[in-house]
């Protein structure tokens, strides 16, 4: 059974700044094997700094732009919790967004284990359905530049 955790909005801000509690809160937020739930303030300070955050983070001089700021904390949230990239690339490669191979590589994994992957997620693998013709045309034509 996972682990619950409640948290104020505050427990977000530790995971920025260092204080009392920030070591607690940065293993409970790594933690693949727990469920964090996270209560908001109405109207208090906490929400208006939440609501605010990546503008004063961008005022502050640690970015130039949203788009950065973003891009560091997506990758930052990746790099904490690492099976979201596996799990980011199934559900891309289940669109058809990306290739079997392209998802294996996003996701950290070999094609094998990422193949192993989508079974275990009872994803189908993709098959090309090229027509046979079409297959033997490229390679007499592979054949006749050798």
């Amino acid at each position: 059974m996972k682990a619950t955790y409640f948290c104020d909005t505050s427990a977000i801000i530790k995971l920025y700044h260092a204080e009392i509690g920030t070591d607690c809160m940065g293993s409970i937020f790594s933690d693949n094997q727990c469920v964090i739930m996270i209560s908001g303030h109405k109207g208090g300070t906490m929400e208006t700094v939440l609501n605010k955050f990546d503008d004063i983070l961008i005022k502050a001089g640690g970015y130039s732009n949203k788009k950065s700021l973003i891009d560091d904390a997506l990758r930052a949230l990746l790099r904490a919790r690492p099976l979201l990239k596996q799990d980011m690339a199934i559900e891309l490669y289940k669109v058809h967004e990306i290739s079997l191979s392209r998802a294996a590589e996003i996701s950290g994994l070999d094609i094998e284990n990422f193949k192993e992957a989508l079974i275990e997620k009872g994803v189908r693998i993709q098959v090309a359905d090229i027509p046979v013709e079409e297959i033997n045309e490229e390679v007499e034509k592979i054949l006749e530049a050798i």
